[in-house]
């Protein structure tokens, strides 16, 4: 059948192309944490970021025929979270004003938050969506400016522009949170 060395989820990926659910919920429980991550840095909210993980697992399991290499998978899902996050924020079409963002916590933050990594999340959610995904496109997920340029209709001027904005916006907001970087 596998070799021991096969990761287990490679099984479910073959069950969940012939249609077995407990493959398919299996393969589901195993990948949402990554799945879910992904979508809350472009999302930044947990409403927004459930909706997006459902539509990419949808879209993934009506995909599966057409993944070539089951190593493959993880970043495959990874590809199509992401695409399914810019399709939503594409729909919404809503991009808050620069001076509507306000990321100051309301009492210390150490009371808001028990850990960094939840305070950078907070703050990127707190960027203006056309910043967040450029951030997230170039610095997190390595696409070039050509291909945020492409798979967003805009320019690559406007890329690098979105980016360097973003990043001073990034700094600033974590500035407030007592988060020097």
């Amino acid at each position: 059948m596998h070799p021991p060395s096969t990761p287990r989820w490679h099984v479910w990926v073959s069950g969940s192309r012939k249609g077995d659910r407990v493959c398919q919920r299996r393969l589901f429980d195993h990948f949402l944490p990554m799945v879910m991550a992904v979508a809350m840095r472009y999302m930044g909210t947990y409403p927004d970021a459930c909706d997006v993980a459902q539509e990419a697992f949808i879209r993934a399991f009506q995909r599966l025929s057409e993944l070539r290499d089951v190593e493959g998978f993880p970043a495959w899902l990874r590809k199509i979270t992401v695409n399914v996050a810019i399709d939503a924020l594409r729909a919404r079409r809503r991009f808050q004003p620069l001076d509507a963002v306000d990321c100051r916590p309301a009492s210390s933050a150490a009371d808001e938050f028990h850990s960094d990594a939840e305070a950078i999340l907070a703050c990127m959610a707190a960027l203006p969506e056309g910043y967040r995904l450029v951030l997230n496109l170039y610095d997190v997920e390595g696409y070039s400016h050509r291909e945020i340029a492409e798979k967003l209709g805009i320019s690559e001027g406007t890329s690098r522009s979105q980016l360097a904005k973003a990043r001073r916006m990034m700094q600033q907001l974590l500035k407030q949170r007592g988060i020097e970087r």
